[in-house]
């Protein structure tokens, strides 16, 4: 299992979490080049225009997930936290092995609906409306 310790840096093309941030500021991934996008796994996107349409669904579905980007057999989940005025400034996921966080390399949904709920808690705490 992956354990991180705080303040790891971990590349945002690659992790759930990284995709969920880059939802929110679609104009980084135009500034990157195939060359910024690190090969980790086969899984990697390393396409700018493939990682653009993965920050794309994030923002429409309101989640991210990675499976095996990162980390073979390793994947996570993420959703944006955000602040009052609606703005993402941070996100919350859950990782583990892929077999126990996916079905038939989906996302389990009920495991997607705790982090959006988890999510959805620190928003409104942060006074996110109409969360």
């Amino acid at each position: 299992y992956q354990v991180l310790q705080v303040g790891s840096l971990l590349p945002l093309h690659a992790t759930a979490m990284g995709k969920t941030l880059l939802a929110a500021n679609p104009y980084l991934i135009a500034q990157l080049g195939p060359d910024d996008l690190t090969r980790f796994t086969p899984s990697t996107i390393t396409d700018p225009k493939r990682l653009s349409h993965a920050a794309t669904q994030a923002r429409r579905l309101g989640w991210a997930a990675d499976i095996g980007e990162l980390v073979d057999g390793e994947g996570s989940v993420a959703a944006p936290i955000l602040d009052r005025r609606e703005q993402t400034v941070g996100a919350i996921s859950i990782s583990g092995p892929v077999e126990r966080l996916c079905e038939s390399q989906t996302p389990r949904s009920d495991l997607v609906s705790y982090v959006r709920e988890s999510a959805r808690a620190i928003s409104r705490d942060l006074g996110a409306i109409p969360w």
